[in-house]
């Protein structure tokens, strides 16, 4: 009974992160040069097309365990590109981890642009919060360390198609040793 709106919930709460971040780029998007726009839109025409993963393909980068926690669900909204595998230590809903993976390689997705973006800007946290932006074995990666709730958040994009996210109790470094980089080869 409290499974479910503990999964809402968290699915909620990565979507809404989502597009809070994707919210503070806007400001940026006004700066950015008439060129530079028309440059970065040839780049993206040329590599995306509409083809993305299906539901069978974002399923299959779900791993059934990251550290202590097992693989509870996979959610897909195939419509946006984007799925969401909830984990579980124990039965313990409190201990979880979600595992967000979205596919940039539709027309008009801009996932792996505001990433980039927000790479090279001076982020704002809510008060208690701090955005940590560091190179990790290659990728360039955002945490977000929430202590006031005790969630934290680490992001990267792979391929520059596909961003990554995973979110939970653990301390960020925690959160980027869970992520299983051979993993993302499924994704090639």
């Amino acid at each position: 009974m409290i499974r479910r709106p503990m999964k809402i919930i968290r699915t909620i709460a990565c979507l809404v992160f989502l597009t809070l971040l994707s919210g503070c780029k806007e400001d940026a998007k006004d700066q950015t040069s008439t060129t530079d726009v028309l440059s970065n839109a040839q780049k993206s025409d040329s590599k995306t097309t509409n083809e993305v993963l299906n539901k069978q393909q974002f399923q299959a980068f779900f791993p059934q365990q990251l550290g202590g926690y097992e693989l509870k669900d996979v959610s897909v909204l195939a419509s946006n590109a984007i799925a969401t595998g909830t984990y579980i230590k124990g039965n313990d809903y409190n201990h979880s981890l979600v595992l967000t993976l979205q596919d940039g390689n539709r027309k008009g997705s801009g996932i792996i642009k505001n990433f980039e973006m927000s790479y090279e800007q001076d982020l704002k946290p809510a008060p208690g919060s701090e955005y940590i932006k560091k190179e990790r074995d290659g990728y360039k990666t955002i945490a977000l360390v929430q202590p006031q709730i005790g969630r934290n958040l680490i992001e990267l994009t792979y391929k520059n198609r596909f961003r990554i996210s995973l979110e939970g109790v653990e301390d960020v470094d925690t959160l980027w040793r869970y992520l299983d980089k051979e993993n993302f080869a499924i994704l090639d």
